[in-house]
């Protein structure tokens, strides 16, 4: 009798252990899945007159650019000094940008008036570039004159064949001085024109934005 009842408390010990092994059962883990990472291309900074000296624009729906890696780019001045203190010396600025191959690009601003010999002072320079429109002229003498050599080589210019400009625009958007060794402005200004070659054959640049400088020098 003693011997049924050890082997009722043997099955029930072992019943009782067994559920509680399958009570405690761990899940097995499972492998996170990773979601998949879409690489985001940093959007192009803004240009604005903080930008680096550069322009873009299109020319018959072709696009050109030319960032800078110097904060000055490329810029000249061609003057003229009166020989006395009674004449008026003139003087128009250019900045411009060389391509890889053979394009360039460049803008020209004419013609500033300066009583005697010599540079015009800080303040008439200053005065010489304001915001707003700015119109576009031949032969430098009271306005802007841009000029654009394409991949051949040709030269397209603002003052060329008609120049004829009914309809394009220049506008200065905005501008900050710098004094070092030199008077800079620095322009930022957006524009589209008409431009000629040689042979009065005309394109249409539009979708220009220019930031450069002008040194009075």
């Amino acid at each position: 009798m003693k011997d049924g009842i050890k082997l009722t408390i043997f099955v029930c010990a072992l019943f009782a252990l067994t559920a509680a092994n399958l009570g405690c059962k761990k899940k097995k883990s499972e492998t996170p899945v990773e979601s998949a990472v879409t690489p985001t291309t940093p959007a192009p900074a803004v240009i604005d007159i903080n930008h680096d000296a550069v322009t873009e624009y299109k020319v018959e729906g072709a696009s050109f650019s030319y960032p800078s890696t110097g904060i000055e780019g490329g810029m000249s001045t061609s003057a003229s000094y009166a020989s006395s203190m009674s004449g008026t010396s003139t003087a128009s600025y250019s900045s411009d940008f060389s391509g890889s191959s053979a394009t360039y690009f460049s803008i020209e601003k004419g013609t500033i008036r300066t009583p005697g010999i010599g540079k015009p002072g800080e303040e008439a320079f200053r005065s010489f570039f304001v915001i707003g429109n700015v119109n576009y002229s031949p032969n430098h003498l009271n306005g802007v004159v841009i000029e654009h050599r394409d991949p051949s080589g040709t030269i397209w210019s603002t003052e060329k064949g008609s120049a004829d400009q009914t309809g394009s625009l220049f506008k200065i958007e905005a501008i900050k001085e710098t004094i070092a060794n030199y008077q800079d402005i620095k322009v930022y200004a957006t524009f589209n024109c008409k431009l000629y070659d040689n042979n009065g054959n005309s394109k249409t640049l539009t979708d220009g934005k220019f930031v450069g400088y002008f040194e009075n020098n």
